[in-house]
């Protein structure tokens, strides 16, 4: 299996949906760190979603082995599309992430968001690992 590396500029602009059932998820990711700031990098791996049902074009995100949302609609079209066009579909593709602490003091808990930091047209790193 190809493993890959996708490429941004550091922008974090892909906002991932879906998070808002993963709060949960991402809170265990935040707290097992040792430091706990309002941003937090992290790798996130691409997968294809096969049972997006509708979203035929769904790609799902997951940080440290957990789901934790889908690529907005456009960006998951155009990955998918340049995943068939290259012939990578069956690869392992990772991108840096930025999980955000959104929460306020008065909050109940933590409300958390993710970014991605990728730039398309897709740009990516061969990985041996």
């Amino acid at each position: 299996m190809r493993r890959l590396f996708l490429h941004g500029r550091q922008d974090y602009q892909v906002e991932l949906r879906g998070v808002a059932r993963c709060q949960a998820e991402l809170d265990e990711i935040v707290r097992a760190r040792p430091l706990t700031r309002l941003r937090q990098d992290c790798i996130a791996a691409l997968l294809i979603d096969y049972e997006g049902g509708e979203e035929r074009h769904a790609v799902a995100v997951e940080i440290e082995g957990r789901r934790i949302g889908h690529l907005p609609r456009h960006v998951a079209s155009q990955y998918r599309e340049w995943l068939q066009t290259w012939r990578l579909l069956a690869s392992e593709v990772r991108c840096r992430g930025l999980i955000v602490n959104w929460s306020a003091p008065e909050a109940a808990g933590p409300r958390y968001s993710v970014r991605l930091d990728l730039e398309i047209p897709f740009k990516m790193t061969t990985l041996s690992y």
